[in-house]
């Protein structure tokens, strides 16, 4: 019995699982773009492109919030703004 049929584009469609073991093998076995092969699965390059995404989302939000930690002034943990602010001149 055939894993796959074929779509009226005649690109394959797999069962569920099988694409579900497809996207965790992507994960398990991340490599860079570049180090990727043409002839591998479009699902694992699928994942692969999924991920892709998410790390560049990931680095750019790591990237914002660096740069809003920066504009912060930390305060004294027991600072209050009723307290004298004399004390900290």
């Amino acid at each position: 019995m055939p894993h796959s049929i074929l779509h009226e584009d005649d690109s394959p469609v797999i069962d569920f699982v099988r694409e579900l073991r497809l996207r965790q093998w992507a994960r398990q076995n991340f490599v860079p773009p570049e180090s990727r092969k043409v002839s591998w699965h479009p699902v694992v390059l699928d994942e692969m492109r999924c991920r892709d995404r998410e790390i560049e989302a990931i680095t750019l939000n790591e990237d914002a919030s660096g740069q809003e930690q920066q504009r912060r002034v930390p305060h004294s943990p027991h600072f209050s703004e009723t307290a004298d602010r004399s004390a900290f001149a």
